[in-house]
């Protein structure tokens, strides 16, 4: 699977007229070879030749090298070095052998997420190199999920509706929302996820008003409304759900907000379908939010592409033409935040199907009253 990833590649770079690309630790280098390596201060770099002659190259610490014989799912040659050593030998015999010293080449780099010290490693072995930008590359590589992404999505989404379903029942007066957002942790580790995709969002009452408000140690009380955005992961492909709890009778206008943000979620998720401009999906949840004369209170894009990054391309917002794809997985989350007062966001996640489209989330979007 992994080396037709490496292939596709290899034909993208051919067509771009550029010569490698040069990858680092991350959720590029894990689609590619499945290498789940962290970027430290010990340089890692991962090349990929457009020649079909030159097999992918892998520059690492040795202390990796064991972790990385054993992961890897494509063939490398790897190039290790010591502590004391340094990289700088080891990175100069890689670029030699695969003649990237050799004359002015074209290498794509990750652009967002390289940093500065890796560049500056390559520019020394490299005078000569001309950038070029891998993320567009790996975007048009990613945004589409084959089969065993999709399961790895729809494993990760069931589990963090079930970690949710469990840490409902932490959720009463007096508790805090940071007591709340560790019992959800534990919950999605109970699961039997590998982590958490992100740190749970739980904000409630007024600290409901700001979209990625942080859990504090505000007691949760009577006439709240609580958001709870979460996700489990599985298999390095993230789970991502937005709910809202009611904590007895809450302000009417609080109850009505969530209302719409339910109706404008339904909105955005029927329009989806191949073919469709990603933003006609915004525009459809949006204008439920602005007939309703809340328009001034959605102050985010509907959606973001949901895999082995939580937020990845497409882009569900005003001004992105793209049209959407089968295989393509994004989030609808609709929000409507009144500062000092509170917010809603309901959230779900979409596949984008031959004939249409598929919400792969299933919890409940009704207002959960506790």
């Amino acid at each position: 699977m992994r080396s037709d990833r490496v292939e596709r590649l290899r034909r993208e770079l051919q067509r771009r007229n550029v010569d490698c690309a040069a990858i680092v630790p991350g959720p590029n280098l894990f689609y590619l070879t499945g290498l789940r390596i962290k970027p430290s201060e010990r340089l890692t770099l991962a090349f990929f030749p457009a020649d079909e002659s030159e097999e992918p190259a892998l520059l690492l610490p040795v202390l990796e090298r064991p972790q990385a014989e054993g992961a890897l799912q494509i063939s490398m040659r790897l190039y290790s070095y010591s502590d004391e050593e340094g990289p700088s030998r080891a990175l100069a015999q890689l670029a030699g052998e695969l003649k990237l010293s050799h004359g002015a080449k074209a290498i794509a780099v990750e652009m967002q997420r390289m940093r500065v010290f890796e560049l500056r490693a390559l520019e020394a072995q490299l005078p000569g190199a001309r950038w070029a930008d891998a993320d567009v590359i790996m975007t048009a590589l990613r945004m589409r999920k084959d089969e065993r992404e999709i399961a790895a999505l729809r494993r990760a989404l069931q589990l963090t509706e079930t970690a949710l379903q469990k840490a409902l029942s932490v959720i009463q007066a007096g508790k805090s929302e940071r007591e709340v957002a560790s019992a959800l942790l534990v919950e999605i580790f109970n699961a039997g996820s590998e982590g958490p995709s992100f740190e749970p969002i739980v904000a409630s009452g007024p600290n409901g008003g700001s979209p990625h408000a942080v859990p504090t140690d505000r007691k949760l009380r009577a006439g709240d409304l609580i958001t709870i955005d979460c996700g489990a992961a599985w298999e390095g492909y993230f789970g991502d759900l937005t709910r809202n709890v009611a904590l007895g009778k809450i302000d009417p206008e609080l109850e009505k907000i969530h209302n719409i943000v339910e109706e404008a979620n339904a909105a955005g998720r029927e329009a989806c379908r191949p073919g469709v401009p990603a933003q006609e999906v915004d525009r459809a949840a949006r204008r439920v939010i602005e007939r309703a004369g809340y328009g001034d209170y959605f102050i985010h894009r509907t959606g973001h592409g949901l895999g082995l990054e939580v937020h990845e391309p497409p882009y569900i917002v005003e001004g992105n033409e793209q049209p959407l794809e089968p295989g393509m997985v994004f989030t609808v989350e609709p929000g409507i935040y009144l500062p000092g007062k509170g917010g809603a966001r309901v959230e779900d996640v979409v596949l984008i199907t031959p004939e249409g489209a598929e919400t792969l989330t299933r919890f409940p979007r009704e207002l959960l009253r506790l």
